[in-house]
């Protein structure tokens, strides 16, 4: 008999033994199938948010190209100028920049951009270059310094992308510098201002502005 419940109770151990091994399967399953559904949430959580911020940016640009569209022709041009306008470029219109070079012969009142700045102070030079090939013959311009307007545009302090101007909008981009490089090359004013004075408006106003509004744009520099 005693041999009888010895063996009962070891065959009742077993059976709690084994009860208890299923039992942490069990219990180490469940543990794993919730750790799965949390990272589940977590990665619905962030993929929602993220979408959310994707329409949210997509709606911003939709809102700002909306907007920049019910600006006038004047009101572009004149938000993009007075954007690229730095101290140092009234300076160089005015004639008070500092041209005293520094120990690399770079002038003191030269600007360091970063390399970004440069290149898109190097697009506008292409945009503006393209136009004044057309202007220069129109206004019979055989006298003119290039190196002046490239100090104008190697002033600007360009934050923002280059805006994708119309042609004719470039166009008189490039007529308000001209406009500006006649403060610095009296040679150049005389050209322009009593040679071709009337064909020079004429040009500004093929642009789509006034000759008001043009003042305006150059009055920005000033």
């Amino acid at each position: 008999e005693e041999e009888e419940e010895e063996e009962d109770n070891d065959a009742e151990e077993s059976e709690t033994t084994h009860d208890g091994i299923e039992g942490q399967s069990v219990s180490q399953h469940a543990r794993q199938e919730q750790i799965n559904m949390n990272r589940f949430v977590e990665s619905m959580s962030f993929a929602a948010a993220s979408n959310t911020k994707n329409k949210t940016v997509n709606r911003s640009k939709r809102v700002n190209q909306s907007a920049l569209g019910q600006l006038s022709p004047f009101q572009i041009l004149w938000q993009n100028l007075n954007h690229w306008c730095s101290s140092v470029t009234r300076a160089v219109v005015k004639g008070t920049e500092d041209t005293e070079p520094d120990e690399n012969g770079i002038p003191l009142g030269c600007l360091r951009f970063p390399a970004e700045i440069v290149h898109k102070q190097r697009l506008i030079a292409q945009h503006v270059a393209k136009h004044l090939d057309v202007i220069k013959p129109t206004l019979g311009l055989s006298f003119f310094r290039e190196q002046n307007l490239s100090r104008l545009i190697s002033s600007f302090e360009v934050l923002h992308p280059v805006p994708s101007l119309k042609p004719r909008q470039w166009l008189c981009v490039c007529l308000v510098l001209l406009d500006l490089t006649t403060r610095i090359d009296s040679q150049l004013k005389q050209q322009i201002h009593q040679q071709k004075h009337t064909t020079f408006i004429q040009m500004v106003r093929s642009t789509g502005i006034t000759v008001e509004e043009f003042q305006s744009l150059v009055d920005i520099f000033c």
